[in-house]
């Protein structure tokens, strides 16, 4: 039987700020940000715009998602209250344990719906889109080593890429739709003065 891994830390704004960077939710939004980036570049490009206001709106997007990302954070932050920031972990072979003022929390291991690991924290997924965020931080060097080699065998890890794929695809499909529709419309137009003009030749 592996020894019982416990830990305690009191959560800050970067320790949640690192668990939603490294979540699935926080590539897709990225990759959102890079393709719309690409758009606003192709808009220019075939439109002839001015470069300034690709250039003006490429930071404005930037900070938007920076803004975006501490707000969620913040808020999250408010509704836990500052007791309840301080938190208790207990891992043994079975379940794992999180408490604090306002919640304690049993989750079997064999129930998770996915785990992923970085250099700062461990997402825990209780669901789909719910996932708990435990610091490393919190544990010792060598407890978060073990702890690490403990979820890796027991909890089924999850891809930050593959959701990812599905909105590179509608947005090349949007590009691609936006470019069809720029080609005919550009063919309308220079179609309509050579109608123009043989209307006035055969008069």
């Amino acid at each position: 039987m592996d020894a019982i891994i416990k830990g305690e830390v009191t959560l800050t704004e970067q320790d949640l700020t690192r668990g939603y960077a490294a979540s699935p939710q926080s590539f897709r939004a990225k990759v959102s940000l890079g393709a719309g980036i690409v758009g606003l570049a192709l808009a220019s490009f075939l439109f002839a715009g001015p470069p300034f206001i690709l250039l003006g709106m490429v930071p404005m997007l930037v900070i938007l998602h920076f803004l975006t990302l501490r707000n969620i954070v913040r808020r999250q932050l408010r509704a836990m209250g500052d007791d309840a920031r301080h938190i208790e972990y207990a891992f043994d072979d079975e379940v794992f344990r999180i408490q604090n003022s306002a919640s304690n929390l049993e989750h079997r291991y064999d129930a998770l719906q996915g785990l992923i690991v970085s250099r700062q924290c461990f997402l825990l997924y209780t669901a789909p889109q719910l996932m708990q965020v435990v610091p490393r931080r919190a544990f010792t060097d060598a407890d978060s080593t073990e702890l690490e080699r403990r979820l890796r065998a027991k909890v089924k890890p999850m891809s930050k890429h593959r959701p990812a794929l599905r909105v590179v695809g509608l947005w090349l499909a949007l590009i691609a739709l936006f470019f069809v529709i720029f080609q005919l419309l550009s063919l309308s137009a220079a179609n309509a003065p050579r109608e123009d003009q043989s209307a006035d030749d055969a008069r």
